[in-house]
């Protein structure tokens, strides 16, 4: 990624370069896609040869090749989106393009990281590995490598300029998901590293960032082992799973060919021929043909009515179906009368298709308050292939949220951890409403930087899960992996856009921006250090009914 400061520039004074982005005009100087590239060689030999024919010549620098690629490259009508949530802005045609874009929450996203062997030229400018991104999922991505996260394991989901413990179920593939270490059991065999994050891109990314790190590793090999020669082990099978599973699009295959025509650079090679990875870095190798859930954790309102399940492909066989049950294997959901019964139902995967299979679930809505409910499927009985199997990603676990509670007419924070001694664990913030069965829709939690007061995260109150009631008062909780340490930080509470709070941790700031703009926070008054013993939590202590009854203390949970 690229740090978010900038350097200061001269003043734009209008485009660098000009290009047609149809097809036809890179007729003469771009290869066909799917046109094979040295066919008869493999292993080293073909890494070799891509080298040599295909060995960046980019001379342009940093801040023209970021102008360049907001304006030209992933510009269309002045849409500018990002890589990994696809969150978009529409860019000032006569203002600078980088600074009209970090202005607007985009910055330039290195796929390979700087620090991971991209910090020096060519390798830093080169277009073929940079996005735009949307600036805090660019930095919570930081320099993690790309792995394929189980959902039932990942801590944070980033669609749009938003992040989430529970993501709509409905925009499941939409989303790129964080884990703080790596997935359990998921550590590639290569690789004795086991101190890196994870970070997976939304699905229609995955392709793209997959065939751009191939690249890199391909033309830059050298400076990046010697950054980190465990780095591209770590990632290199989930890699190699996603360029075989995500066809090139035509979108792709023009960024690469506009790229060569703008920079006086070469094509993506794995762009061009897909087949290079397996080729050059899997001689030999046999592909196994897995079946999985797309998403393994999904919550949905019990008003959606019929729910899509997706289950998964890779390297399917070329010349044999492949078959998997999708079973019903219970959850505290009653059939006939939360959802309609589920029978056993067969996927089938034609030979040499990547395209996802589904099954239908129809819920049916009541109007009764209730806690959420939940329903489990179960993925068995693979047959096809011989050597087809069922992933680590064998089970979705389905919560139905209850619709039929009221709105909260008093809700505060009552909770929170954001710091503790090493690494810090189990960030969360609890809400407290007063009612038993509360709807949380009209709810926002906002998470604020004190420094220059923006804010930088939001949580539905749909985000969060309920867990025990007393008093009259319900208690929703949601885990927070990026809370950031104060001095000063806060967070804000408002219902229906109406602000009910506005809370800091070590000082004051006014907010500017978000719905708490242009308020002063108010201190809590109790903070935690980089000492603090984890398990600690700061909280409300004492007896009453609304906040003002309460006093912030520091407690063991």
């Amino acid at each position: 990624m690229s740090p978010i400061s900038k350097l200061i520039k001269p003043i734009f004074t209008g485009l660098l370069f000009t290009v047609c982005f149809s097809t036809n005009s890179f007729s003469q100087s771009c290869p066909a896609q799917g046109a094979k590239i040295f066919p008869e060689l493999s292993g080293k030999e073909l890494i070799d040869a891509i080298v040599n024919q295909y060995g960046t010549t980019d001379n342009i620098n940093y801040d023209n090749a970021r102008d360049i690629m907001y304006s030209q490259i992933d510009s269309k009508n002045n849409q500018l989106t990002g890589i990994y949530t696809g969150y978009t802005i529409t860019l000032n045609p006569d203002a600078d393009p980088s600074t009209d874009a970090y202005k607007k929450d985009i910055n330039a996203e290195h796929a390979w990281p700087q620090n991971k062997g991209a910090a020096t030229e060519p390798a830093r400018s080169d277009m073929h590995h940079l996005y735009p991104s949307y600036a805090n999922a660019n930095s919570s991505r930081g320099r993690e490598p790309f792995i394929e996260i189980p959902d039932s394991e990942t801590e944070s989901w980033w669609r749009n300029d938003a992040s989430t413990t529970t993501p709509n179920a409905n925009f499941i593939d939409e989303y790129s998901e964080r884990k703080d270490g790596h997935p359990s059991g998921l550590l590639h065999p290569e690789s004795s590293s086991d101190f890196y994050d994870s970070w997976e891109p939304r699905e229609d990314a995955k392709g793209d960032i997959a065939r751009s790190m191939f690249y890199f590793y391909t033309m830059y090999k050298g400076q990046t082992n010697d950054a980190d020669p465990n780095f591209f082990q770590v990632q290199k099978s989930y890699l190699r799973q996603w360029n075989n599973s995500e066809a090139v699009s035509d979108k792709e295959y023009q960024r690469t060919c506009a790229i060569a025509e703008i920079s006086g650079n070469t094509v993506n090679p794995f762009v061009i021929d897909p087949t290079l990875v397996n080729r050059a870095y899997f001689e030999g190798q046999i592909s196994q043909t897995n079946v999985g859930f797309a998403a393994t954790v999904l919550n949905v309102n019990e008003n959606q009515s019929t729910l899509e399940i997706e289950v998964s492909i890779t390297n399917p066989n070329p010349d044999t179906s492949t078959t998997v049950d999708v079973v019903y294997a219970g959850g505290t959901a009653t059939a006939g009368e939360d959802f309609q019964t589920f029978s056993t139902q067969t996927l089938t995967f034609p030979e040499g298709s990547f395209e996802q299979q589904s099954i239908t679930i129809t819920l049916l809505d009541d109007e009764v308050e209730e806690a959420d409910e939940t329903i489990l499927l179960s993925l068995k009985n693979i047959a096809g292939p011989a050597n087809a199997g069922i992933t680590k990603a064998d089970t979705a676990n389905i919560t139905i949220r209850d619709n039929d509670g009221v709105a909260p007419s008093i809700v505060w924070v009552n909770e929170f951890h954001y710091d503790n001694e090493g690494g810090d664990t189990g960030e969360f913030v609890e809400l407290a409403v007063n009612a038993q069965f509360a709807d949380l829709s009209d709810v926002k939690l906002t998470l604020y930087n004190g420094n220059g007061g923006g804010f930088y995260a939001t949580y539905s109150g749909n985000d969060f899960v309920k867990g025990e009631t007393s008093n009259g008062f319900s208690f929703y909780y949601v885990d927070l992996p990026q809370l950031q340490n104060g001095a000063p930080d806060g967070l804000s509470l408002d219902i229906d856009g109406e602000l009910i709070q506005f809370l800091s941790y070590e000082g004051t700031f006014t907010a500017a921006d978000g719905p708490a703009q242009n308020f002063e926070s108010s201190d809590i008054g109790v903070e935690q250090t980089g000492s603090t013993t984890a398990g600690s939590s700061l909280s409300l202590t004492g007896t009453g009914s609304g906040y003002d009854d309460f006093n912030w203390t520091v407690t063991d949970q």
